[in-house]
């Protein structure tokens, strides 16, 4: 049986959005005949939760990130170890922090690399294979090997099967226009939940907001307070498992640019952009110039409280232009990535398979 270890990092201080991408990719390969295991520091929390509840084997990483967060040369001997006792010679890499050192170390082993991509900010000539899942990612200046395979563009975005699901029966009403998404991703975003409910309170149209929030940690007395005294419909929901269905309910979302966008373009939900790290920018920016999205920028900027509310009032009030912007979005995700990206790391890892993942004759 092929085997994979995806190396990858989640927690409520770093988010979740890489690990639950790759969980999504993992679910596709294990249909396919692979043996998927993770390896991941001891962070604790929700995405052990969520790699242990998919039925994955994970291993743990007992040592620290270093200062400037690259994975340390610890981290490297743990991550041959655990490949080398699991039998494995593919290694997937979902992190920020996976050096140039330390593909290459790997890659000198033994070890074939795939790495999931955002920015094309590392040489990755010691990776044999690469996913970039955003929009124009083929225009960025990624430093591989000519034999490399690439896969770049939302048509390849790691979506959860339920987003798929929800998708093949979707059908979008655009009369109603107050029902808003507020998420910022699945870290700890309480603090910036606050401040948006607490500027929407200028906007003229009152709204039904459900504001969706992660972690395990009791939900602070800030954000409790925010909803009571808000002149707005507010539901709090918790480390939501149906996603899907609270994207469907909404007519606008307001959310930071990580995968979350790929999920609300599959549904056809405009969005509002609010930038919170450095590789949502280009996410944030490219999403707009598509006609899907409305980009305020980073949400820290003097002009950004502004820019939100006249955005918001703007769409609340024209169904015309929320629909385009749904149109815009579905053509970009159709939901099927996931099964894009296994059948061709599947042609790389065990080419005794074909495209549906049964062996060849």
């Amino acid at each position: 049986m092929p085997q994979l270890l995806f190396r990858c990092d989640g927690s409520a201080s770093i988010g979740m959005g890489h690990v639950v991408r790759c969980i999504s990719l993992a679910r596709a390969l294990r249909r396919r005949g692979v043996d998927v295991s993770f390896a991941m520091r001891e962070l604790g929390g929700t995405a052990t939760t969520l790699i242990e509840a998919s039925g994955f084997h994970l291993h743990s990483i007992p040592c620290k990130e270093s200062p400037n967060g690259s994975l340390t040369d610890e981290d490297l001997e743990m991550t041959c170890r655990i490949a080398r006792r699991s039998d494995t010679s593919w290694v997937l890499i979902d992190h920020y922090g996976a050096s140039v050192e330390y593909m290459r170390s790997l890659s000198e082993r033994g070890v074939q690399i795939a790495v999931v991509d955002d920015m094309a900010d590392r040489d990755l000539r010691s990776a044999s294979w690469i996913l970039n899942q955003n929009l124009e990612a083929e225009n960025l200046p990624h430093l591989v090997e000519p034999t490399c395979t690439l896969l770049f563009g939302p048509k390849y975005a790691l979506l959860r099967p339920q987003f798929t699901e929800t998708r093949r029966t979707l059908r979008r009403e655009f009369s109603s226009g107050n029902h808003v998404l507020l998420t910022f991703g699945g870290g700890d975003t309480s603090g910036l939940c606050v401040e948006v409910i607490e500027r929407l309170e200028a906007i003229s149209p009152r709204l039904t907001i459900r504001c969706v929030i992660a972690g395990s940690e009791p939900i602070p007395q800030s954000l409790h307070y925010a909803v009571r005294m808000s002149r707005h419909s507010i539901t709090i929901l918790r480390n939501v498992s149906d996603m899907a269905s609270v994207m469907v309910w909404a007519d606008v979302s307001i959310n930071a640019g990580g995968s979350t966008c790929w999920e609300l373009c599959c549904l056809g939900v405009p969005m509002i952009i609010t930038v919170t790290s450095r590789d949502q920018a280009m996410i944030a920016s490219a999403l707009e110039k598509y006609g899907c999205a409305r980009n305020v920028g980073k949400w820290d900027e003097t002009e950004a409280t502004s820019k939100l509310l006249a955005t918001l009032e703007e769409l609340v009030e024209s169904p015309e232009i929320r629909e385009k912007m749904s149109s815009r979005a579905q053509q970009l995700v159709d939901g099927y990535g996931c099964e894009r990206v296994a059948a061709s790391l599947c042609e790389l890892i065990n080419p005794n398979t074909n495209v549906d993942g049964h062996a060849n004759n």
